[in-house]
């Protein structure tokens, strides 16, 4: 098993809001986080290194308690457990809580049982002998719901009010009803709607029990190269996502650094091309 993580700022960002971790627990189960702190939000760079940081601890502490990630697949207050070890650092350093406005998104994998859990917007992609499976998780009125609302009830039903109380998710790619969205109502329009509550920190997650090549967890900056027109700096073209994911899990070097390696030759080849992405961007994989 190996894992690897990279995160780069967005040309339209200051700082980077995004971040990200890998590595390996007990010499035989791997991990990606990857968190995506609100634009809007205060010091939620902050925030995100926090959730990422406070996640890979409480994943190391859970895997001493139990065996497998089986277990961990029935755990429902992975979100509150991470969310309460970040909480206790915020106000240790005083602090406003909405620098906690992230988004996160863990995957585990032994080489025989992968699970991601997904708390807020992103995108998961799993490679098979067969092909590349994307999942990408979007958010009515594109505002993603964060662990952090469950510390303010207030911000908790003003969410509700303001967006519908829907989220949507949408699937695509090769095998695309694999997704493993199990007890969500399908349609032709490849989406998957379910109302917003408390409950949805652990409604987002995804279990496969076959072996796969590989697993990527993404940010929504996934979402947001564009392609300038040299003869009109105005008109710009969104470059597909799910062309980019093809091109950043397709890995002919799989040792060392191979996302950092993968995503750096993304860069240059974007630049030549004259893509740009706006918003900051992280990524986890972990290969069998």
């Amino acid at each position: 098993m190996r894992a690897n993580h990279y995160f780069e700022i967005g040309n339209e960002h200051q700082v980077c809001q995004d971040y990200a971790t890998s590595g390996i627990i007990n010499d035989k189960i791997a991990y990606g986080i990857v968190s995506d702190g609100c634009s809007a939000s205060n010091n939620s760079d902050l925030g995100a290194r926090l959730f990422v940081l406070c996640a890979k601890k409480v994943l190391f502490r859970l895997f001493q308690i139990i065996k497998n990630i089986n277990e961990l697949k029935d755990n429902d207050y992975l979100g509150e457990m991470i969310l309460n070890e970040v909480k206790q650092i915020a106000m240790q350093l005083e602090l406003d809580l909405e620098c906690l406005d992230c988004t996160l998104i863990i995957a585990v994998s032994d080489g025989e049982h992968t699970m991601v859990k997904m708390f807020g917007d992103g995108t998961m992609a799993v490679r098979r002998p067969s092909g590349l499976t994307c999942t990408k998780v979007e958010f009515t009125k594109g505002a993603p719901f964060y662990l952090s609302y469950g510390l303010n009830d207030a911000r908790y039903e003003g969410y509700l009010t303001e967006f519908d109380q829907k989220a949507v998710i949408e699937c695509r790619g090769y095998n695309s009803e694999e997704c493993g969205l199990s007890g969500q109502v399908y349609d032709e329009l490849n989406q998957y709607y379910y109302p917003v509550d408390k409950t949805l920190h652990r409604t987002t997650s995804w279990f496969f029990d076959q072996k796969i090549e590989s697993v990527s967890i993404f940010s929504d900056g996934i979402d947001s190269y564009l392609k300038h027109d040299e003869d009109n700096n105005k008109r710009n073209t969104p470059v597909r996502s799910y062309d980019i994911i093809q091109r950043a899990t397709h890995y002919n070097n799989k040792k060392g650094e191979f996302a950092v390696r993968r995503m750096k030759r993304i860069q240059k080849e974007c630049l030549k091309d004259n893509i740009t992405h706006y918003d900051d961007i992280s990524i986890a994989t972990i290969l069998r």
